[in-house]
């Protein structure tokens, strides 16, 4: 599997409806590796594979990106 960084963010629009627990469900959707956290955002690693079952779990509150990489200047 080819595992790459995302970032999620609680929606603007949902904010007041974020479970409070959400990145302990993040952390427990197998494939998951956060790897640091702040109270309405998370970065992570995940294949490709596994993004549509965070999605589908927490997608309704969040934004979903992949971080992309830069080369060298």
């Amino acid at each position: 599997m080819n595992e790459k960084q995302y970032a999620i963010a609680v929606r603007h629009d949902q904010a007041a409806n974020t479970p409070a627990d959400w990145q302990a469900r993040l952390a427990a959707i197998p494939g998951v590796s956060i790897q640091g956290s702040t109270k309405n955002r998370a970065q992570f690693v995940a294949s490709a594979e596994t993004i549509p079952i965070v999605k589908s779990q927490l997608g309704e509150y969040f934004t979903i990106e992949e971080i992309l990489s830069r080369g060298p200047i």
